[in-house]
């Protein structure tokens, strides 16, 4: 892993296995958002960019991949899970290209002082 990471869990965790009907289960469900950045910015922070974009591409995949295999649960619910992780890859694909302009403007890595 490399990095060390220290998240403050913001929700009471006594909680836990719990199923709330309305639970949002693909756009930010609360089980991913209980420390104090969402856990796939987390995985940002840890691996870095293109290991988490990596990730995203990956998991798009396993839910393209066991749609409608698995025990109660919606077929729709892994194509929305399956469209979030390919809008999140965008979504850190751009942030990172973003990163990488203004490092290059600063004058990146190499930059002589």
């Amino acid at each position: 892993m490399g990095k060390s990471y220290n998240y403050t869990c913001t929700t009471d965790s006594s909680n836990c296995g719990t199923i709330d009907t309305s639970y949002e289960m693909v756009n930010h469900p609360k089980h991913y958002n209980r420390y104090t950045k969402e856990v796939i910015r987390m995985m940002v922070d840890i691996w870095g960019y293109a290991d988490t974009i990596k990730f995203c591409e990956m998991n798009a995949f396993k839910y393209r991949m066991r749609m409608g295999t698995k025990p109660d649960n919606d077929i729709t619910r892994d194509l929305k899970k399956e469209e979030w992780y390919l809008n999140m890859k965008e979504t850190l694909t751009k942030e990172f290209y973003v990163a990488l302009e203004h490092a290059l403007e600063d004058g990146g890595p190499c930059k002589s002082e």
